[in-house]
């Protein structure tokens, strides 16, 4: 992986060497994560942008969020920490505000143009009103609607431009000898069996939407939310999102490969671990880049898609 460094005037950052990197992406972070440990005979004290290179395509651009630097005998040890560029949108907050049949360009018009973002989402629209919270940011307000609207989560490109994760037909196999490691995991600790939610403030909370997966695999756990401050349309939606987001990271396959790879997020990829009882089509959800003294490594989260078989109803009886 190659890196181009650039301070606050612009000018390129010259004469170092990369000692050691980490690059991480997540389908539900709206940011990448980089850490980047470099080395300099004389002492880097300004770097704004920080871009990274996989055989010559731009997989990261970003802004320094943390500089170090420190002085030994030859040198200087450098680190850095920088979050892509959607980390303006996440930084800033949006007006709140009530839409009246809103489109994602409209969205997209209002909370990401000013800040310099091109426009890739998908046509979009509501034929209801939509509701930005007080305490939304810029990135959480396009990508509620998108995940309201069509079930699809944002992303920004290292060309700024505003995208949403596509699921492929395209099934791609993941090479197994370069696989150094790998676990599966089922984790419950963070599914949400069941929320029971109110559409008035003075109501109790009658209202419920339940996942008979959650209900089947032995999962009781709830939750109330008020969802009265919300148009209808939207009410039904944010529980529908918070039970499926819970439900994402109930069974992974994490796999650690000796090499790099040309996957990216929301890729399905075939994957078959006999000894693990591993088999079936995964989706990427995240993926760690990674050089040190000890070679480069790709770690890989695959995650199952899960059907929550996901039922509303109202309450027989309040409590």
């Amino acid at each position: 992986m190659r890196f181009e460094l650039y301070d606050s005037a612009g000018g390129a950052v010259k004469d170092f060497k990369i000692e050691s990197y980490e690059l991480s992406s997540e389908t539900a972070a709206a940011c990448d994560g980089l850490r980047l440990y470099l080395y300099s005979e004389k002492v880097i004290s300004d770097v704004k942008t920080v871009c990274a290179f996989q055989n010559d395509k731009k997989i990261f651009y970003g802004f320094t969020d943390k500089l170090q630097f420190s002085e030994d005998s030859s040198g200087y040890t450098v680190f850095i920490y920088a979050r892509s560029s959607a980390a303006v949108l996440v930084d800033n907050e949006a007006y709140p505000g009530q839409y009246e049949c809103p489109t994602s360009r409209q969205l997209w018009y209002f909370h990401a143009k000013p800040f310099g973002f091109s426009f890739g989402l998908p046509e979009v629209f509501s034929q209801s009103e939509y509701v930005v919270s007080k305490g939304q940011s810029c990135f959480g307000a396009i990508d509620k609607f998108m995940q309201y609207s069509c079930g699809k989560r944002i992303y920004v490109t290292p060309e700024n431009e505003i995208r949403a994760f596509e699921t492929s037909d395209e099934v791609k196999r993941l090479d197994t000898q370069n696989i150094i490691s790998a676990r599966a995991t089922v984790d419950k600790s963070s599914v949400i069996g069941r929320i029971d939610y109110k559409v008035n403030s003075a109501e109790k909370y009658v209202y419920r939407l339940e996942s008979r997966f959650a209900q089947e695999n032995g999962i009781a756990s709830r939750k109330l939310i008020n969802l009265s401050s919300l148009p209808v349309w939207q009410r039904e939606a944010e529980a529908h999102r918070q039970i499926t987001d819970s439900l994402e990271n109930y069974y992974t396959v994490t796999v650690s490969l000796a090499a790099d790879t040309e996957l990216s997020l929301a890729d399905r990829v075939s994957l078959s671990l006999e000894r693990l009882g591993v088999s079936g089509v995964f989706t990427v959800c995240s993926i760690i880049r990674s050089k040190n003294s000890g070679g480069i490594k790709t770690t890989l989260t695959l995650r199952k898609e899960i059907d929550g078989e996901l039922i509303n109803y109202v309450a027989e009886q309040e409590f």
